[in-house]
């Protein structure tokens, strides 16, 4: 058994490709959320925006509430229009390409 067939394999090859899309999506959300943290932590960034620890709060809370918000509202809306499958998928691709 090679190594294409032994990650997906050929009786269950879209619930394979789904789960591997959901884990790369995961990972551009919490690449984005890390490259806020660190944005954050610079001075120079800081003084230029004139960003004070509660503007830093807010600033990154935004992608995780915007996240949250999206699966409470557009995740049910989505999946009752186009179905549950087509709206796995839309999502995927949204959080790969950034909102």
């Amino acid at each position: 058994m090679g190594l294409l067939q032994k990650f997906i394999p050929p009786h269950d090859r879209y619930a394979a490709l789904m789960l591997y899309g959901m884990v790369f999506s995961t990972c551009f959300n919490g690449y984005d959320a890390g490259i806020m943290t660190v944005i954050l932590a610079d001075k120079q960034f800081k003084h230029y925006y004139n960003i004070d620890s509660t503007r830093s709060g807010v600033i990154a809370t935004i992608p995780w509430a915007a996240t949250g918000l999206a699966q409470l509202f557009v995740g049910g809306t989505l999946a009752s229009f186009v179905g549950r499958l087509w709206a796995l998928r839309i999502s995927i691709c949204v959080m790969i390409i950034g909102v």
